[in-house]
């Protein structure tokens, strides 16, 4: 792939990744549809990425188009947008690849120092999960299987109670898995800033699947409480996780909604016309060089 293709790449990418959230803000934003909206978030990511490899019609980009993504990509980088021969050093590949490597060795650095916790302190296997007290400040929070609990936290109480099912919640769902492949996909396509909304959107649905957990009817208010008393949040693997921090207004107001929203099913069924727009314009020219030939 030479830097025109790779720039052509970036542009369909973006292109596309902004086509599934303004869906997603239109249609399923603060709704009660966790799951759906969990699976649809990481199908985004990765369709976004995965599409832009067959030929769209509709995506086709000229020289002249590829050569305006890259000055906008230059423009990211902080670069001249002095001319570059293609046979000269790509110097905007160079920073972007650069820094794609910095935001991977964070990454790396954050796994790691999880593990280096868990190894430094005293543990005990709890049937489906492993039980970590530390005074580490972001405690409580789940890693795969990993629970590291902050000891200063009463496990015994109602609002430990609470937290504990939360995170487990986290645990029993897999949402580590979400968490990494989506910071993978941030990480390395950093110039894409629909793929951290999508990023921050999915960590908000971690919170209300596991919010909802935890919490039995009638119970929002002493949930509420101990969310305002109990800082925690799951966003370890983020660089600026205070940034991305769920919201716990937004968290309460989600506990309080009980009923699906007016044209609920029109709502999920809205995404077909958008996928079958997509995929028809990678078949077309399929179809199109098969009677060619």
């Amino acid at each position: 792939m030479n830097k025109t293709e790779l720039f052509s790449y970036v542009l369909k990418s973006m292109i596309l990744s902004g086509i599934f959230f303004g869906y997603y803000f239109l249609f399923l934003k603060n709704t009660i549809y966790h799951v759906y909206n969990r699976f649809y978030l990481l199908a985004s990511m990765a369709l976004s990425l995965a599409i832009p490899f067959f030929k769209l019609s509709m995506f086709s980009i000229t020289e002249e188009q590829a050569a305006g993504a890259k000055q906008v990509l230059i423009y990211l980088t902080q670069l001249p947008a002095s001319p570059v021969q293609e046979e000269n050093i790509a110097w905007e590949i160079i920073v972007m690849t650069t820094i794609s490597s910095l935001f991977v060795c964070y990454l790396v650095y954050s796994v790691l120092r999880i593990f280096r916790l868990k190894a430094m302190n005293s543990h005990t296997q709890m049937g489906e999960f492993t039980f970590i007290e530390t005074d580490l400040d972001e405690a409580p929070f789940s890693f795969f299987s990993n629970l590291f609990w902050k000891k200063s936290i009463s496990i015994e109480d109602e609002s430990g109670q609470k937290i504990l099912k939360h995170e487990l919640a986290h645990i029993r769902e897999r949402h580590s898995w979400d968490r990494l492949f989506s910071q993978i996909i941030c990480s390395v396509f950093w110039m894409n800033p629909f793929n951290w909304f999508i990023q921050k959107e999915l960590q908000n649905i971690h919170e209300f699947i596991a919010d909802r957990e935890a919490v039995g009817a009638g119970e929002v208010d002493a949930f509420a409480k101990m969310l305002l008393q109990t800082y925690y949040g799951n966003h370890f693997l983020n660089p600026s996780h205070s940034f991305y921090y769920s919201s716990i207004k937004r968290r309460i107001i989600m506990l309080t909604i009980s009923q699906s929203p007016k044209y609920a099913y029109l709502r999920k069924v809205a995404v077909l016309p958008m996928l079958a727009f997509i995929f028809g314009l990678i078949l077309y020219p399929i179809k199109r060089a098969k009677t060619k030939a």
